[in-house]
């Protein structure tokens, strides 16, 4: 018996879907390749720099920022951020490390600068108000930006961040204190932990680690 035959314009449709199938092979192959994580930074003798590899995506949450608008996710996305945890009757290493991150910031080439931003949360937001954050952070640079949010909402951000911190005194009273963990975390434009810079804060080690780690993740030099 004569073994049938495949006529022209079924060739053609069978040769046409071979493509496509190869070409979307492909395209997944080349998408993988450009968005897997790279090896992990070498920090080298940058001291205090610990790199998130893989990059540590956020859960979703919601604080209220200065205006008193919601901050989320999202707010995060399409910039580098500094990320720093603390509270504004903080006596010591909270006024300094922002007066550091200002420092930093302002040593940023333009490009750098523009897609900067530095966010301080507040721990304390029975003290801490809207207007109160957003006034203090503004003492340092007017470009920062200050949220915060109940503890039950700020534990979805402290707890894989890993930022312990605990009251001190009696909070019924005005002159509590509280101690609380002082890295500065890193996050890049897809809002995910890239790094974190643990203390002492000194502007010249924070500015190399922040503009070697951006260029190394795909930032701007």
């Amino acid at each position: 018996m004569a073994r049938p035959t495949l006529r022209k314009p079924a060739i053609i449709f069978v040769t046409a879907f071979i493509v496509c199938i190869a070409g979307w092979g492909a395209w997944r192959a080349v998408t993988w390749f450009t968005q897997r994580e790279p090896a992990p930074m070498d920090t080298g003798a940058m001291r205090g720099v610990i790199i998130a590899s893989p990059a540590l995506a956020l859960p979703a949450f919601q604080l209220t920022d200065g205006n008193n608008r919601a901050y989320t996710n999202e707010q995060l996305k399409n910039h580098w951020t500094l990320i720093y945890f603390g509270y504004t009757h903080c006596p010591d290493i909270c006024p300094t490390t922002l007066q550091t991150l200002a420092k930093v910031t302002a040593q940023l080439s333009d490009t750098q600068r523009n897609d900067t931003q530095v966010l301080f949360i507040s721990l304390d937001p029975k003290r801490d108000s809207s207007a109160i954050i957003k006034d203090y952070v503004a003492h340092f640079d007017a470009s920062f930006t200050a949220a915060s949010a109940p503890a039950t909402a700020l534990h979805v951000l402290t707890e894989p961040l890993g930022v312990i911190y605990e009251f001190e005194g009696d909070t019924n009273k005005p002159d509590y204190t509280l101690n609380h963990y002082g890295a500065v975390f890193i996050m890049d434009p897809q809002a995910r932990l890239r790094a974190y810079i643990l203390p002492p804060h000194e502007a010249p080690r924070v500015l190399e680690a922040y503009t070697k780690i951006r260029v190394y993740y795909g930032g701007h030099s």
